[in-house]
């Protein structure tokens, strides 16, 4: 009995403590209203009181002494803050108070934060992440419909103009939220040109508008926006369509490639020479022989000493052309038309590109080597020093590795030594590259070690450093020292780390506990990626806390990092995933600390809807928690965007048959029966359940059970076993062998296994199991000795349990 004076909340029965005032008013308040008190972790069980069985096994709620990891509190390391460019976090405020329909920040703070952000890229040369442009849309639009009657400083036409040339020269792959910020800044530019008071740029706008148009996939957009420019007496400059066909070219759109020739020709416009190089390589790399020799001229491989653009173009134009002959078997038109073998031909770059054509050609390394010998005997007949540079031999290794072929690669390495050649930083970049690609991470780390003791020029080696650490960290066995070392010696370099750099580095991290470094790794980049980017890394850390031998603490601390750095990315399919592996993992505290915060979010997509309270119900019934099906279901009292169904309503017969209170189960099932939805047949499983262990509760089972037969409902096998479990549990024996005489008529089968087996289960008491036991192994031997073999449990009340019926629930 009960002593409402104290309770014990110890393992030890004996170890008793003064009960709280407020748990004392609880209990007197239950008694007053007649319900029964519900006591948790008691130190012996009723044995009436059957473990509740989820999956085929017995769920035991019992309290956890970890609290939560204060990951984002104080620890003996400083957390570092987001890094975020000057003005985003008054952006990020901005979304924020939109989603609350709050006071707007004012409008010069905004404008304020726009230029400060757009100076901030401009200064440190780092490209506007979709991710940033959806923030400055959202600001540019406040700003700008706030320009009547709002006479405090918005944004000026440089303001703008400065905005829109970072989009336009921008090297990164542009998507639907810059084209949309380029729209918004053109249309407010043509305001302010339209209203006056600004040196005007038209040119400028025009050019920069079309690119970022072109880029994002608006490509007939940008088109028309040219063509009624000059109509109305604007021109964007003859290098705008050369820059089209460019990207039009590195995109694959051959059809928009021909279509911009055609409004070329349509205008009357000639055809540039830049517009020509454009197109010989857009021809030459798709094999078109015929449109190559149609718009090749000599001029194209004249380049301007004074500009390394066009000398660069020249090159690829040059290597482009030798690749395409030896595709397509046109040598002797590449040896006429590109004066290859002339002596002293001004226009013909180096022997690099005639060795790169002719391994492409099929020639072998020996075969190479045999060529740089020939070359070096002519240098020598001019006077020079009859050596090879190592950029030789890098363009071979490089062109080694496009190919995928790391032994030539190395052989091209060799080659090096043999001629005398000191490697550079490239050549170790390189040669950690392709060793790389052929798992060959000894080798790797050899190079990497070269590669320290050599000059590095313009950060040359971050890309295969990044791909480097990529791949160590997966590797096994890799020491922690040469990872760290890497990070270390890249972030004092100030180096850029890419999303896949700092994905791989959080599975590292998180595997081995370290949760401090992965929120420092996280605050300091998350905020400088793309939408997808964001996404991506979200997802591997929800990945990460729902894997299969991940433990609750783990879990709850990678939910509490994306909690906080992903909040935008992390919506409720996310947060419901990690909130039932809690429940799952026996953490309903945790699960309900998840779902609180779900609930108290500004987005409505990250709000719980009707299948995350039923998840949650589900959760608290297969953890048997009261407490956290008490938070839900005042949750859900207060919710006015959810409404009541019948699935919801058998969650909620789950949840409150697990914790015993059976009677406020079936208080839910009279609300099913009422309702215009009415119930399921997971809701008359549910109610058989409750009725199973509810004190007299075979009256109400007979009830129902008596409702279905006279609306002729059709009763399977699974119905009619829990209707009989129903009366196993109330030890109404006999009825039960009445009912199972007659099951063949009712249902169509015989008693199979999962019938008998659930009579047996949910029978209470020892005597009775004996008693089912005999009468089972009399009138159904075959599968009595048939369920027995798969195994049976008995608990230390003497109660057993057949092992292969499976009796769990769902709503």
């Amino acid at each position: 009995m009960l002593q409402c004076g104290a309770i014990n909340t110890s393992n030890n029965p004996n170890s008793l403590q003064v009960m709280p005032s407020h748990l004392t008013r609880h209990v007197f308040r239950r008694l007053l209203h007649d319900q029964p008190v519900i006591r948790h972790a008691a130190p012996t069980r009723h044995p009436f009181l059957r473990p509740f069985t989820h999956h085929g096994r017995a769920i035991i709620n019992t309290h956890h002494a970890r609290t939560f990891m204060n990951i984002f509190g104080q620890s003996d390391k400083d957390l570092r803050e987001p890094f975020m460019d000057p003005g985003m976090e008054k952006m990020l405020e901005l979304d924020k108070r939109i989603h609350l329909v709050a006071r707007l920040p004012p409008r010069k703070d905004l404008a304020l934060a726009f230029n400060s952000f757009i100076a901030a890229k401009r200064k440190t040369n780092l490209p506007i992440q979709d991710f940033h442009a959806t923030r400055l849309v959202q600001t540019l639009d406040v700003i700008e419909s706030a320009q009547k009657g709002d006479h405090t400083p918005g944004l000026s036409y440089n303001d703008l103009l400065v905005a829109l040339q970072l989009l336009g020269e921008s090297s990164l792959k542009l998507t639907a939220p810059h084209a949309q910020l380029a729209r918004m800044i053109y249309k407010s530019l043509d305001l302010r040109v339209n209203e006056g008071g600004a040196e005007v740029n038209k040119e400028r706008i025009l050019y920069l508008y079309a690119m970022v148009l072109a880029r994002t996939g608006n490509a007939s957009e940008s088109r028309n926006l040219l063509v009624d420019a000059r109509d109305s007496g604007s021109c964007a400059g003859d290098d705008v369509w050369a820059s089209l066909i460019s990207i039009f070219s590195s995109n694959g759109q051959d059809e928009e490639v021909r279509k911009t020739l055609q409004v070329i020709k349509g205008l009357g416009n000639p055809i540039t020479l830049d517009a020509r190089r454009e197109l010989i390589l857009h021809y030459a790399t798709h094999n078109d022989t015929l449109q190559v020799k149609k718009y090749f001229t000599e001029d194209l491989l004249i380049s301007n000493k004074s500009n390394d653009r066009t000398k660069e173009r020249v090159a690829r134009i040059y290597k482009h052309l030798l690749e395409f002959a030896l595709r397509n078997h046109e040598m002797e038109w590449a040896k006429q038309t590109l004066d290859i073998g002339k002596d002293n031909n001004p226009n013909l770059p180096s022997w690099d590109a005639i060795f790169q054509a002719a391994v492409i050609a099929g020639k072998s390394v020996d075969d190479i080597n045999r060529m740089i010998s020939i070359m070096a005997r002519k240098d020598c007949e001019s006077g020079g020093d009859g050596l090879p540079s190592i950029d030789t031999f890098n363009g071979l290794i490089e062109l080694a590795v496009k190919r995928e072929d790391p032994y030539s690669a190395e052989r091209y390495f060799a080659l090096t030594e043999k001629w005398g050649v000191k490697p550079n930083a490239k050549t170790y970049i390189l040669q950690v590259d392709y060793r790389l690609a052929a798992k060959d991470f000894d080798g790797a780390q050899s190079a990497y070690a070269h590669l320290r003791d050599q000059p590095i020029t313009a950060n040359e080696d971050w890309d295969i450093m990044n791909r480097f650490l990529q791949t160590l960290v997966v590797v096994p066995g890799t020491p922690h020292e040469l990872v760290m070392g890497i990070v270390e010696d890249l972030s004092e370099r100030k180096a850029i780390f890419p999303a896949e750099t700092v994905k791989a580095l959080c599975r590292y991290h998180i595997i081995r506990d370290e949760y401090l470094e992965t929120v420092d790794l996280l605050q300091t980049y998350a905020f400088q990626f793309d939408i997808a980017q964001r996404t991506d890394l979200c997802n591997l850390l929800v990945s990460l806390a729902l894997e299969p031998n991940t433990e609750s603490g783990r879990c709850w601390d990678t939910y509490m990092i994306f909690h906080q750095v992903f909040d935008i990315e992390a919506q409720r399919e996310p947060r419901e995933r990690v909130m039932i592996r809690l429940y799952q993992l026996g953490r309903p505290d945790l699960a309900t600390h998840v779902f609180t915060r779900m609930s108290k979010h500004i987005r409505a997509n990250t709000r719980p809807n009707a299948e995350t309270y039923i998840a949650a119900f589900e959760g608290t019934a297969y953890t048997r928690d009261a407490a956290a099906l008490e938070v839900v279901h005042n949750l859900l009292k207060l919710d006015t965007e959810v409404e009541p169904s019948t699935r919801m309503r058998n969650a909620l017969m789950l949840a409150y048959s697990a914790i015993g209170v059976e009677w406020r189960s079936l208080e839910f099932w009279d609300d099913i029966a009422k309702s215009e939805e009415g119930p399921t047949y997971e809701s008359l499983h549910i109610a058989f359940r409750a009725c199973e262990k509810i004190h007299l509760g075979h009256r109400s089972a007979r009830a129902i059970w008596t409702r279905l037969i006279d609306s002729d409902i059709e009763i399977q096998p699974d119905l009619f076993a829990s209707y009989v479990g129903a009366l196993a549990g109330n030890s109404c024996f006999d009825d039960v062998v009445d009912v199972m005489s007659r099951m063949e008529d009712i249902t169509g089968s015989k008693p199979d296994e999962f019938v008998i087996g659930t009579v047996f289960n949910a029978t209470p008491g020892v005597s009775q199991q004996v008693r089912v036991e005999e009468w089972a192994h009399d009138y159904h031997n075959y599968i009595w000795r048939e369920l027995v073999s798969k195994g049976v449990n008995e608990y230390e009340t003497g109660i057993r349990e057949l092992v292969s019926i499976d009796r769990s629930l769902r709503a």
